[in-house]
């Protein structure tokens, strides 16, 4: 799934994301109460299942895009497919094996 938090400079985007404290549970933005969700069901869910989960996370300003977890820049392109949809080439994906690792 994805994410998307739209808005002017200063107009709460970060604390709507991700709150004022990740440690408690009360004051948890929204992308860490959706990796507890996802985490709870992948943890409940039949042991024959695997499941690999992955995170990206792309900053958009002022037409820019940037890789917010490439440790370098890179050139970024929004692009369309018939099969995979919009999806943005070049953007780093990072597996993740549980809620702290994505937080």
């Amino acid at each position: 799934g994805t994410v998307f938090a739209y808005g002017q400079t200063g107009s709460g985007k970060t604390f709507t994301m991700f709150g004022p404290d990740l440690n408690d549970p009360d004051a948890r933005g929204l992308i860490p109460r959706a990796a507890s969700f996802i985490f709870e069901c992948v943890n409940n869910s039949d042991e024959g299942i695997e499941w690999t989960l992955t995170c990206s996370m792309l900053e958009i300003y002022r037409e820019e895009l940037k890789d917010l977890l490439s440790p370098e820049p890179v050139e970024l392109k929004i692009k369309q497919d018939g099969k995979k949809g919009i999806y943005v080439e070049g953007l780093t994906d990072v597996s993740v094996i549980n809620e702290d690792e994505l937080l």
